[in-house]
């Protein structure tokens, strides 16, 4: 939810209302969660890779994609991928990688 209405008597914690801003906040707030998750799960699937097994080859490159994506500052739900890849994306459950709906405060 994002304040999108000015009263004097409610103080908002940055002082001003500016509900992009807010919204940018809130997604900021979840890809550290996500990005702490893709990163171990890097680390189990680069092991399992050098086995030689395709299907950990193919979620290697799709984790180093995501990993890429987060560390951009964007959210997992903007990474397009094949249906191995929305497979792992389910798999992990991440934050960002969820819809998003937005709800507008107003006075």
């Amino acid at each position: 939810m994002v304040r999108c209405f000015a009263d004097s008597n409610i103080v908002h914690v940055d002082g001003d209302i500016n509900p992009l801003r807010d919204r940018e906040i809130i997604n900021m707030e979840l890809i550290p969660a996500d990005m702490e998750t893709v990163a171990r799960r890097l680390d189990k699937t680069r092991s399992q890779a050098k086995s030689g097994d395709k299907l950990y080859k193919a979620q290697l490159v799709i984790l180093e994609e995501l990993q890429k994506l987060l560390d951009d500052g964007k959210p997992a739900r903007l990474l397009e991928t094949d249906p191995t890849g929305k497979a792992l994306l389910k798999e992990l459950c991440l934050l960002t990688a969820k819809p998003v709906l937005y709800v507008a405060n107003v006075a």
